[in-house]
């Protein structure tokens, strides 16, 4: 099968991605022709605009501030839009919280959305591409750790104490977490790393694993909108401090983290904090990350029927 990615993160590669595997293990043997002439079998759209696009975009800028509109004004309605169809299924995904693009070209969406829209959207988060689909552990590179659905829905056991309070891996600073962290540090001290404060770690398990509890925000409150970031908390052997929403997803266990969004304040979190005993601490932590594992059999379909 002939495949082609466009509009993906800067670094992506897509041999190397999680589409480009499941395509390998359904027995369909990929190629990656993003970028040649072959006409692909299967299409993925993402959300990030290439170089091109955001020099277009710029262009648009200027063109439409221009005082002489004219053709110059129907040329920037024209130059960002959506690349032209390159094959006969073309998917829309994204690891960010925007909303499906309804009305345009595609024939499947993959979103946070939870709602089916008769069929052409499947609910697919992100954090799902960090499980181990593929019948071998899945490396998790931010945490330094392999990831095992199987264990995942076991509980675990408190191996060692915690001296530590709470810690926080910042790549972008978003004023909820900051707000969220001068708040916990009233309560308790909380480590911050990561790019954003100038401590980028390799592995955040290395770290993470003195602390009781990992900090770990989502950018915005949306039912369904999970990264990686509650995943990532939990196998770094803490208990996750989160702050989104999983609307109506039934995999992941509500028990095994603090959840924000559950309460009225931030005060009323650090409360709730005050009155966690060891015990009560063990049994949080104790509970499995995981209910069930989720199904992609709704993406396998779309992906067969590309066939």
């Amino acid at each position: 099968m002939k495949v082609a990615f466009s509009q993906f993160w800067p670094g992506f590669r897509g041999d190397a991605s999680f589409f480009y595997r499941l395509l390998e293990a359904e027995g369909l043997n990929p190629q990656d022709v993003s970028g040649r002439k072959d006409k692909p079998d299967l299409e993925f759209v993402s959300v990030f605009p290439s170089r091109r696009d955001l020099l277009l975009r710029k262009l648009n800028t200027v063109l439409s501030r221009s005082p002489s509109g004219g053709s110059e004004q129907a040329l920037a309605n024209t130059i960002d839009t959506l690349p032209k169809r390159l094959a006969p299924t073309r998917v829309w995904f994204t690891g960010e919280n925007i909303r499906v693009p309804h009305g345009q070209d595609f024939d499947y969406s993959l979103s946070y959305e939870q709602d089916p829209y008769t069929s052409s959207n499947t609910y697919f988060p992100l954090w799902y591409t960090h499980l181990d689909w593929f019948g071998k552990p899945e490396f998790n590179h931010r945490v330094g750790k392999d990831v095992r659905a199987d264990e995942l829905m076991r509980p675990r056991s408190l191996s060692e104490s915690k001296p530590k309070f709470a810690c926080a891996f910042i790549g972008n600073p978003h004023p909820m977490r900051s707000r969220a962290i001068e708040a916990l540090s009233m309560f308790g001290e909380v480590d911050v790393f990561g790019k954003a404060v100038g401590k980028p770690v390799k592995y955040k398990a290395d770290i993470a694993k003195n602390y009781k509890y990992m900090i770990c925000f989502e950018n915005d409150l949306f039912p369904g909108y999970v990264t990686e970031k509650l995943l990532d908390a939990y196998l770094a052997e803490t208990v996750p401090i989160y702050w989104g929403l999983l609307g109506g997803d039934k995999d992941i266990n509500s028990k095994s983290f603090i959840n924000l969004a559950d309460f009225s304040s931030i005060a009323e979190t650090i409360d709730q904090l005050h009155s966690v005993n060891k015990n009560q601490y063990e049994e949080i932590y104790s509970e499995p990350f995981l209910v069930k594992k989720p199904s992609i059999q709704n993406l396998i379909e779309v992906i067969r029927s590309a066939k």
